[in-house]
């Protein structure tokens, strides 16, 4: 079953020569690997528990959306933006960096992971200038202040046109899934 999530994931499992599995070869910490081992089990891939970090909660996150992406997991890269997207809806004000573990050479603020931080940057009260000066520490500056242009660009036609705000809660809105053609996570 575990092999089955992907085929890059099988071919490195088709691969072990001695039968372990290596998670800190990927980088991956016990908290990340534990979730993602979960989620394969059939448990959500994030849930919130009474007391936890947000932060560490969001950095877990973002480390497995990078390493799903990389082998090719999509639904567990849409399982973590939807974890992403609850903890920006209902802790974002505990969040103080959500940049902070960005793979600041692979920022793309058209990803999913990227994308729905600058969405809620622009339609829900967040520290916006406080989430600007912690990216300025990590990336590029420009790149940041470009998306945040576009997005005010949109908005601004957006209720020139008089259509109404956008659902950051529809349920599929940052999911790969949808330019993949393939079926949604959660109807599995």
């Amino acid at each position: 079953m575990l092999s089955g999530r992907s085929e890059l994931f099988k071919a490195d499992v088709d691969n072990l020569e001695d039968g372990y599995w290596n998670w800190a070869w990927f980088n991956l910490d016990f908290q990340a690997t534990s979730q993602y081992l979960g989620f394969l089990y059939g448990q959500p891939m994030w849930a919130y528990t009474p007391g936890a970090n947000i932060n560490n909660e969001w950095c877990t996150l973002n480390e497995l959306y990078h390493f799903t992406m990389d082998r090719e997991d999509f639904d567990a890269a849409d399982a973590c933006v939807d974890g992403m997207r609850e903890i920006l809806q209902g802790w974002r004000g505990d969040l103080t960096s959500p940049f902070d573990h960005l793979q600041v050479f692979r920022t793309d603020f058209e990803r999913p992971c990227e994308r729905i931080v600058v969405d809620y940057m622009m339609h829900r009260s967040c520290n916006i200038k406080q989430w600007i000066d912690a990216y300025d520490i990590c990336g590029d500056p420009g790149s940041l202040q470009d998306a945040l242009s576009k997005k005010f660009t949109k908005e601004a036609q957006r209720k020139k046109d008089k259509i109404g705000e956008p659902d950051l809660m529809e349920r599929c809105r940052y999911h790969l899934r949808v330019k993949k053609g393939l079926p949604c996570y959660l109807d599995k």
